[in-house]
């Protein structure tokens, strides 16, 4: 059987940031592998051991001292892996004040108490639809940066995996899509292809805060968004929900639970 793996990483969860967003690249074992020996490639011939976005634009070790032709170097090598080996990209952010305004009560237990799963869930239903178009004979296998075991942010995270599963494994003979076959918490220093969800996701929240708060970009963000969404071997599906766009999301979600809870009621009277 054919097999696909989700890697997945956050940004902007930080209580004070105003955006969250979600972000995953998607892959074969195949495609993982070459990505990981060639940036091992990278590592080894620049001298870092492990990339995170943040330090690499802050300047913080290792990458103090280093000069812009030499970040410019490294970030075009590095997402040029990215767009070569993995197979497609997905990102979404959310504003945070206007989630906490319109998802509240017994409805943010469904959507999501954290806006981190909001984002995740999103992004899993338009993996969902890619999949069934492009590899639905794949398994497929959810990584997620590491989170501690007793957060209650993982913790929600794999309540909505669980379900996840099990609706898969339900559903299979009426989606025609393979099971899921698991998720894991794994750290981004041992699990190469988490440093490439890294790059998406600060480079698509540096674009979410212009777009939305209106903030000025580093050349970073500029660059790695240009050489990330334009790839044509890698396909980038990046969105965005605020108040407009988050209150119509909010509107159909709960007229579809109301109709699906009408049809089972049906369903369960019929059977008495």
């Amino acid at each position: 059987m054919a097999f696909l793996t989700v890697h997945f990483d956050d940004s902007g969860t930080a209580p004070d940031q105003q955006i969250a967003l979600a972000a995953c690249y998607a892959g074969t074992p195949e495609q993982w592998g070459e990505f990981s020996r060639n940036w091992a490639e990278v590592k080894k011939e620049e001298g870092f051991s492990a990339f995170h976005m943040a330090p690499f634009v802050a300047g913080e070790k290792p990458f103090y001292n280093w000069s812009d032709d030499r970040k410019r170097r490294v970030l075009a090598r590095l997402c040029n892996i990215i767009t070569t080996r993995a197979r497609k990209g997905f990102a979404t952010a959310i504003t945070k004040n206007d989630y906490d305004e319109i998802i509240t009560g017994h409805f943010r237990r469904h959507c999501g108490n954290f806006h981190y799963t909001f984002a995740v869930r999103q992004i899993c239903g338009r993996v969902a639809i890619w999949r069934k178009t492009n590899a639905p004979q794949s398994t497929m296998r959810y990584v997620f940066d590491w989170m501690e075991s007793a957060l209650s942010a993982r913790r929600e995270i794999e309540y909505v995996m669980d379900g996840a599963m099990a609706t898969s494994e339900l559903n299979q003979e009426r989606t025609g899509l393979a099971v899921l076959s698991g998720y894991s918490f794994e750290r981004k220093s041992s699990i190469l292809p988490l440093q490439a969800a890294d790059i998406l996701a600060w480079t698509v929240y540096q674009q979410m805060q212009k777009l939305i708060l209106d903030r000025p970009l580093r050349w970073e963000a500029e660059m790695a968004y240009d050489l990330l969404k334009h790839s044509s071997s890698c396909p980038l599906d990046d969105g965005y929900f605020v108040r407009d766009n988050l209150k119509g999301w909010a509107e159909a979600e709960l007229a579809a639970l109301i109709e699906n809870l009408k049809a089972e009621a049906i369903a369960l009277s019929q059977k008495k």
